[in-house]
Parts: structure tokens; C-alpha cells; sequence
């Protein structure tokens, strides 16, 4: 697994990748200008860093349910444990 920075690096590296395709994409396009490649290409940027954003958002939800749910299990096994050591102090 890489590091924050790898990530965040791999991320940017994405958002400037479709931004280049789509300035590339425009230049097929003789009816507009220059200003309208330029923010078509910031548009496509700034389009794949939010949906970078949700991904990583639904990521870290998901981290979240695992670790809700080991912690409920765990709980749930020191609350087995404390009885069975109370049923065995009990028979003795």
C-alpha cells in the first residue's frame, strides 16, 4: 500500500491527465477559443479531483464500517469472556 503522498500524487497526476485530454480533445475544435480551451481543460481538472474526492470519501466509510464493526465484535467478545470467567469463579 503507498503512502498519503503516493496517493494524493496519483490523484493529481489523474486530474492533469483528463485535463490534458480534453485540451487535446479541443484542439479538433476550430470554433473555439483559446479562453475556452483553457477553461474547458480547468473544467475537466477540477471535475476529476471531485470525483477523486468522492472516491476516496466512500473509501474511508467503508473503513469506518470495518472498524465499527470489529469493534462491536470485540466488545461483544470481552462481554462473552467476562461471563464465562464469572460462570467458571460461579462453579467453583
Amino acid at each position: 500500500m503507498g503512502s498519503n503522498l503516493d496517493m494524493v500524487a496519483q490523484d493529481e497526476r489523474l486530474c492533469i491527465d483528463r485535463a490534458m485530454q480534453q485540451w487535446e480533445a479541443s484542439l479538433k475544435r476550430p470554433d473555439l477559443s483559446e479562453r475556452d480551451r483553457v477553461l474547458g481543460a480547468i473544467d475537466a481538472f477540477v471535475r476529476q479531483s471531485l470525483a477523486c474526492q468522492l472516491t476516496l470519501r466512500v473509501e474511508i466509510d467503508g473503513l469506518r464500517s470495518i472498524v465499527q464493526t470489529y469493534s462491536e465484535a470485540h466488545e461483544a467478545a470481552v462481554r462473552q469472556g467476562v461471563q464465562m470467567r464469572d460462570r467458571m469463579e460461579e462453579a467453583r
